[in-house]
């Protein structure tokens, strides 16, 4: 009998072809940014500047380094987050990558009583980061924080996130994030992640923000930031807990309350409403379940669980679920409805996802680029 579909062997060499041609193709195109973003960094040091628009007068000695870039349609998001940090008792110092926005966003923040930092958007928000260690570390000595934590604008909080984020700050472990990623390899993803006292005086920590390079390619951000930082402190034997894990899953599925169509295409990682989805809905909620808890533990949750976690219990959305190409902005847009987001919000945030685009709008050389995480 003849066998179906495409050679293995053929599909492993177009791979490596294809990812060795991405990642040429992507340098010659950046080189130029990059050039200039080398000349900032290594000759300038631009990257260690900063103005200090407003300090806070707080005394926790739990500190939150928020890193922000303003653009439109998150800022009632961001007011939700900061709001759920002090909540928290964190002591809030906004890292502001600076845009156009900024001075909205600055006007908007100064109401909250928190830290407020400005800087030229050098290396993303790992760059913001690495800005908001130097600060809190000589502004207040990394021996008298009892924890740190790194959350940024690239996911959406709503108002009733605050348990979710009490939940991962309580949690029992020295890195503490949302989620965490075992596709490939482990990384905390460092959308949100809490330190304890231990790793905050750790060597491991400073000597990882000593030597980043902070550049605004995005592939850099994630494997030379996010990896590279789990891949430093799991070599130093600190222990990993994620608020999103399998037993968090059972504890959700109690009151279990059915995926929507699109979630459930996310779920099996097949893009758009088609056949092959529906085919998935005449399999059983316990199938559904089992599918959920494998993606837990092999995938990345935050994209394939991600809208279905925001919708049920308010876990904080990532904000590029439509490049992913298993969501449409109305799928997303209606579960923002539901959690109570003004029209105005609302508006803005559908406005933000046209102008960000959708896997499909992708053209071109970009297709490829995306595929293999450039862009």
């Amino acid at each position: 009998m003849k066998k179906s579909g495409v050679n293995p062997i053929f599909r492993y060499i177009f791979g490596i072809f294809s990812g060795a041609w991405a990642s040429n193709t992507y340098r010659l195109y950046s080189f130029p940014s990059r050039f200039e973003n080398w000349i900032k960094v290594r000759i300038l040091r631009r990257h260690r500047k900063f103005t200090c628009l407003k300090k806070s007068e707080g005394k926790s000695a739990n500190l939150a380094v928020v890193a922000l870039w303003p653009r439109m349609g998150i800022l009632e998001s961001v007011s939700h987050q900061i709001d759920i940090l002090l909540q928290l008792n964190q002591e809030v110092v906004c890292v502001i990558n600076k845009s156009k926005l900024s001075a909205e966003w600055v006007k908007e923040l100064e109401k909250f009583p928190i830290t407020i930092l400005t800087r030229e958007n050098i290396g993303r928000d790992f760059g913001a980061y690495q800005a908001g260690f130097n600060y809190v570390s000589s502004e207040f000595g990394l021996s008298n924080i009892n924890s740190l934590t790194f959350s940024n604008d690239t996911i959406f909080f709503a108002k009733d996130s605050l348990e979710v984020i009490r939940g991962t700050l309580n949690l029992q472990g020295d890195v503490k994030c949302l989620y965490l990623n075992l596709q490939q390899h482990l990384h905390a993803q460092s959308f949100f992640l809490t330190f304890s006292k231990k790793v905050v005086e750790s060597k491991a920590l400073s000597k990882f923000w000593i030597n980043y390079y902070p550049s605004n390619e995005r592939v850099h951000a994630i494997n030379n930031g996010e990896v590279k930082l789990s891949h430093y402190l799991n070599k130093a034997n600190f222990k990993f807990v994620s608020y999103v894990n399998s037993e968090r899953l059972h504890e959700i599925f109690s009151d279990f309350k059915p995926f929507t169509l699109s979630e459930l295409g996310a779920c099996y990682e097949i893009e758009g409403v088609s056949s092959e989805i529906r085919k998935r809905t005449y399999l059983s909620d316990e199938y559904h379940k089992l599918q959920a808890e494998r993606i837990v533990v092999s995938r990345n949750a935050s994209h394939l669980l991600g809208l279905y976690l925001f919708r049920v219990c308010s876990i904080p959305l990532k904000l590029d679920l439509m490049l992913r190409g298993f969501h449409s902005s109305s799928d997303i847009y209606e579960v923002l409805k539901s959690k109570n987001f003004s029209p105005e919000a609302l508006s803005d945030f559908e406005s933000m996802l046209y102008k960000q685009g959708s896997w499909s709008t992708i053209k071109g050389i970009r297709i490829l680029w995306r595929k293999h995480g450039f862009i």
